[in-house]
Parts: structure tokens; sequence; C-alpha cells
């Protein structure tokens, strides 16, 4: 059986600048990263590499950012250093939530959506729906902007198949209702050339948005101080046009293909389910 990759946590005091750079336009974003030395998280370091390395201790490392994939290399303890301060307590209201799973009905939650218009879930009903969880401000590839470009990728190729069912909606609901305004969204939103019919950006209330998000098993937590001591897994839902949920994507190891043909069964199941002309 192999072992699980070895996984660190690093306190860095540039992450924070790191962040405000992931809300610049693309062109530039991935200029500045090209030339930036930033904070990246561990991908999977190489084992060696972490060999006597203790909770606490100050590390020199080379940071690496790509399109897709974040991960570090050439990791090594500073020595007589002083151990870096200890990140400010998370603030995230603590309530026990109902866990949603599938076969359940999707709650009828309230958002606003990028045009900061009021919308409830409901309103989608008679669409596959699928949402997922972000934050506008994550600058690590593999998590927010992963599920992002999924999202894109999946409408666009729906959007091109004339084979596919028309009644989809995408739903990406931002964790960080403070700073994700619906201005913010709707910017965010072009820089993925959304289709803001097919695919909705939404915040809200702060208790309603911790309460979806804790149903599905999202968690998270909020700095009062700065954004670099955000963290967060991955959550994203499938539900049928009847409000039904039918896939909970656990991670980010999910496909688009398997995204879409999911989409596909969920649309023709329920199209295979209406009555005939006879009312059968």
């Amino acid at each position: 059986m192999s072992k699980p990759a070895p996984k660190i946590r690093l306190i860095h005091p540039n992450f924070a600048l790191y962040f405000s750079l992931i809300n610049m336009p693309n062109r530039l974003l991935t200029n500045l990263l090209a030339l930036s030395a930033l904070l990246a998280t561990a991908n999977s370091p190489s084992p060696k590499e972490l060999v006597n390395l203790q909770a606490g201790a100050a590390v020199s490392f080379a940071s690496h950012v790509a399109e897709m994939e974040s991960w570090m290399s050439q990791i090594q303890t500073i020595q007589n250093s002083q151990s870096p301060a200890q990140p400010p307590s998370a603030s995230r209201p603590a309530r026990e939530v109902q866990p949603l799973r599938i076969g359940d009905a999707l709650p009828n939650y309230p958002f606003v959506n990028q045009e900061n218009q009021a919308v409830r879930l409901r309103d989608f009903k008679g669409n596959v729906l699928v949402l997922t969880f972000i934050f506008t401000r994550c600058p690590l590839p593999e998590f927010c902007p992963r599920m992002s470009q999924n999202f894109k990728a999946a409408c666009e190729s729906l959007q091109n198949d004339p084979q596919a069912p028309d009644n989809f909606r995408f739903l990406s609901v931002s964790f960080d209702p403070a700073f994700d305004t619906p201005k913010i969204l709707k910017n965010y939103a072009q820089t993925f050339s959304a289709n803001l019919e097919k695919w909705i950006f939404l915040t809200g209330k702060i208790a309603n948005i911790d309460d979806i998000a804790e149903q599905f098993g999202l968690y998270f937590t909020r700095s009062r101080q700065l954004i670099d001591y955000w963290d967060h897994n991955l959550r994203t839902v499938l539900v049928d046009p009847q409000g039904i949920i039918r896939q909970i994507y656990i991670g980010n190891t999910w496909t688009t293909e398997t995204l879409i043909a999911d989409i596909k069964a969920a649309a023709q199941k329920t199209k295979s389910q209406e009555p005939n002309e006879s009312g059968l």
C-alpha cells in the first residue's frame, strides 16, 4: 500500500500580495506570475526534502506557479531563525447543520447574483444545476481557478453540442461575500468569458452561504486579519431538474468529461420520466 503524499502548511508574509495579484487582468497577471517568486502550496515535495522538518521551523524554498498547478522545491530549514508567528484565529460562525446527501432535495436558499438581483435556488428548478463554491481571490490554480476553468470548459462544450440538453445552469457561489460583491463577481465572470445566461455567480448573506457550504461538507476558515490564512477544500454538486441532488464531487479530480456525461444523463432521465401526450 502506497503512503499518502506528504503535506505541509506554510505561513508567508508575501501571500497577501499574491492574493491581490489574482484580481488583475489575465494577461497582466500571467506576466507578473512569470516574474514573481511568491508563495505557492506544496504539491508533493520530495520526501527527502521533508526529512527532519518540524512544525514551526523556518524554511526557504523555490516556489513555482504554472497555469494549471503550483508546487515548491528546494525546501531547506533556516538555522538560527525565529519561528514564524502563528496564524490569527479563524473567523466563521460555528453551527451544526444537517448534511445534504445524494437523493436529498436542494434547500431553497436566497442569494444575490452578479447583476445584484435577488435569486433563490428554487428559481433554477427545471434545469440540471451544477454548483460549486469559490472565492475570487483564491490564487492556487488547483483550487477555485480549477473549478472555474472546469465550469468554463463544460459550459462551452454543452453550448457547442447540438445534441446536448439546453436546460442546464452552472452556479459559482462565493464564500467570501465581504469582498465578492456583485460587481467583483461580474468582473470575475468576464475573465472567464462566462455566458451569464448559463453560468451565474452568487453571493449573499454569510449565514446562508456557510449553511449550504457546510451541509455539502465544505470546510473553510476565514481570517479577520489577513487573506493569507484562509483555507478550504472543494465540493461541487449536481442537481436534477426536480431539485434532487444526484452527485457530489469531492475535491478537484473530477473531469469536465465526467461532469458533462452526468449532466446529459440527469437531463435524459428527467425527459424519459415526462408523461407522453396521452398523459400516461
